[in-house]
């Protein structure tokens, strides 16, 4: 069997399964046999109707002796099923299924599973598991453990054990059994061929626990493989111009600076330096608190590329970000004796020197992939919010360029990494941390406040607007108010905007932003939000990135619950960048244990230790966006176990500096992760 074959070539799977499958991540008849159980039903005990006991959770077998739909005055309807045994009967009852009698009709053998409840105070079975006993098909849905998978609308896990079960049964995996046997040995896992059918179909739940531990192996070790293999690739892609430094020019830029770098921005400054020496072009991610001072640490870099006689590429994923950068940029270099033209290019402005005999800083947004002219003797190109550019995008970059001119890549994030990550999401990269913020920086205060505090916190920042002038943020998860009944109340930035404007704004300059409105629109509200012409600014989290308003020092965040921590730490670092004590208030549900995890955010201000927190409660995928960025294959890695990261992290290095020996690991890899892995 192809198991990297298209999942349609299944028997009964057509055009429209196939549709519902992709939107669960299942293209192949790979991805549906990696596509696990999150949790399993217990139906294996196994006991006659006479034994049965309120609460119990069994599995009976009988023949139905009657089954009917019914309505009821009240206009609910529900079907009534009845099983008998050699030792008695019981009622089952079925809510909004009346297509049922379609299916199940008197006299059939039938099991049913499910916890043991009353109706009409007699015991009885309420929309239990049902199965037609069948002496040719296994028992899949009851009177056994029964796996649970993660499904869609028309796709139910009934379906996907149907589906799921034939191709574990007198199969095979060792074509596609990813892990060395050595090293299946040595760290004590299960085959492919044996993990399987016990991650799907387990006799005990023990079965399944090991399982997962091979899984949990695979997992990192197949990223930390991906990460190396896309390093290597990468150092042989081509030649990078050796960018030398001189300690004279160093101390010449450093002792124009209006402040003292950290100790960690020298230490990052260091590390970027000896990469741009080297004909083997850096791919080098400095990832650091909001306001750790990562633009001066690439302005240095560009600065001795400059100093090279060479062009730099500064990239911003917003037009209001390349203009901050633009500004920024330029007064650093006001004071060093013009040694590059500082240009600007947007979807709407380019500002070019016309002075061909200097080296070049051009900054910009993805207008810049338009103007190959740009890239021109480039050495250096810095890409800020490494995550809002795909990597189709570093691709465009790297096609504009010769091999023999493979610029230095340095790409930068505010989103603090923790060490499990940076050995598996970004194994690929060199990663720098600013772990210090500059000395002097006052730090936020926050709080978390409770729905009845809400009108309380809104009247004190109206009173800070009027007698400090000061600026403030609302930020809300969405645009619009959800139809979803759980998220009904939720506020919304538009609905919000109508609430504050008419209640406690309506005479104070108040305006709304978020991702629907046409770039020329957001670009105006937030430019009058920086010259402070607006005093309250709501906002969905599309302002977590890059907008530097000093005067602004409140940030009120209403159903905080909704965010990650990283996330919320982001948003309250757009606050605090004056010199002036800065706010941020978490509006939240009285949820208790919600409470217990935002107040992390009263306790520190170190992104770091967020990050970590953060990982701990929502795992990767929800905290880096690992889906977007095609690595959403983490289900059962546990990234508080450093010496398995480490140990797997060991093998894999292992793998590719002796990449003869394993060709059917290397040659599985990209076929496990098509378009997402290095291919071999």
């Amino acid at each position: 069997m192809d198991y990297f074959s298209s999942v349609g070539n299944l028997p009964l799977v057509g055009p429209r399964y196939e549709k519902l499958l992709l939107k669960l991540d299942i293209k192949t008849i790979k991805d549906i046999l990696y596509h696990f159980p999150f949790r399993y039903n217990d139906f294996s005990s196994i006991k006659k109707i006479s034994g049965l006991v309120f609460a119990d959770v069994v599995s009976v077998k009988g023949t139905i002796s009657e089954i009917k739909n019914i309505y009821t005055k009240g206009g609910k309807k529900f079907t009534k099923l009845i099983l008998e045994d050699s030792t008695g009967t019981i009622v089952c009852i079925f809510f909004n299924q009346h297509f049922l009698t379609r299916t199940l009709k008197k006299g059939m053998d039938v099991a049913i599973s499910g916890k043991v409840d009353s109706f009409d105070e007699k015991i009885a079975f309420l929309n239990p598991e049902y199965e037609i006993l069948n002496a040719e098909t296994p028992q899949l849905h009851t009177g056994r453990i029964v796996p649970v998978y993660p499904e869609t609308a028309r796709l139910s896990s009934k379906w996907l054990r149907k589906k799921i079960y034939p191709l574990l049964t007198n199969q095979t995996f060792n074509d596609i059994d990813i892990i060395p046997p050595e090293f299946q040995k040595q760290n004590s896992l299960e085959t492919l061929s044996e993990s399987l059918p016990k991650i799907h179909f387990p006799e005990k739940i023990e079965d399944s626990d090991i399982s997962r531990k091979r899984f949990e192996y695979e997992e990192l070790f197949t990223a930390q493989l991906d990460g190396l293999i896309k390093r290597d690739v990468w150092k042989s892609r081509g030649v990078a111009k050796n960018l030398n430094s001189d300690a004279i020019d160093l101390l010449e830029f450093i002792k124009k600076l209006p402040f003292t770098l950290t100790k960690s921005q020298l230490i990052v400054c260091q590390e970027i330096l000896n990469d741009l020496s080297k004909k083997i072009p850096a791919n080098r991610l400095i990832s650091g608190d909001v306001g750790s001072g990562k633009t001066v640490v690439v302005a240095l870099a560009m600065y001795i590329t400059a100093k090279n006689l060479t062009n730099s590429i500064f990239m911003a994923p917003t037009e209001i970000l390349a203009n901050q950068h633009f500004e920024t940029i330029s007064k650093i270099f006001s004071s060093l004796n013009s040694v590059a033209d500082i240009n600007l290019v947007t979807g709407k402005k380019i500002q070019k020197s016309q002075n061909l005999n200097k080296p070049s800083i051009t900054i910009g947004t993805h207008a810049i992939f338009y103007k190959k002219e740009i890239y021109k003797n480039t050495g250096l190109v810095v890409i800020d919010e490494q995550h809002r550019f795909g990597v189709e995008q570093r691709e465009k970059i790297l096609s504009l360029v010769s091999k023999e001119n493979t610029p230095h890549i340095v790409t930068m994030t505010a989103t603090p990494i923790p060490r499990s990550l940076c050995l598996t999401l970004y194994g690929d990269l060199d990663i720098s941390s600013i772990k210090e913020l500059p000395p002097g920086r006052i730090p936020t205060k926050t709080f978390v406040v409770p729905l009845e505090k809400r009108e309380k916190c809104y009247l004190w920042a109206k009173e800070k607007i009027i007698k400090e002038k000061t600026q403030v943020f609302v930020v809300c998860p969405f645009v619009e108010d959800s139809q979803h009944e759980t998220l009904k109340s939720v506020n919304s930035a538009k609905s919000l905007y109508e609430e504050l404007k008419t209640k406690w704004f309506n005479d104070t300059s108040i305006e709304v932003v978020h991702g629907k409105l046409n770039s020329i629109k957001k670009d105006e509200i937030i430019r009058k939000f920086q010259k402070n012409l607006i005093s309250v600014l709501v906002a969905t989290p599309i302002i977590e990135v890059g907008i530097d308003i000093p005067n602004a020092n409140i940030m009120i965040i209403e159903s905080a619950e909704r965010f990650g921590l990283a996330s919320l730490h982001q948003l309250r670092g757009r606050v605090g960048r004056g010199n002036k004590q800065a706010f941020c208030f978490l509006i939240s549900t009285n949820d208790s244990s919600n409470n217990r995890r935002l107040k992390e955010l009263e306790k520190t201000n170190s992104g770091y230790t967020l990050a970590e927190k953060d990982l701990e409660i929502r795992g990767p995928g929800q905290l880096y966006g690992t889906k977007q960025s095609g690595k959403e294959y983490f289900k059962f890695a546990n990234f508080q176990n450093i010496e398995l990261l480490q140990k797997t992290y060991e093998d894999a290095k292992y793998v590719v500096t002796n990449k003869d020996k394993f060709p059917k690991t290397i040659k599985l890899l990209s076929k496990f992760f098509p378009g997402k892995i290095a291919p071999n």
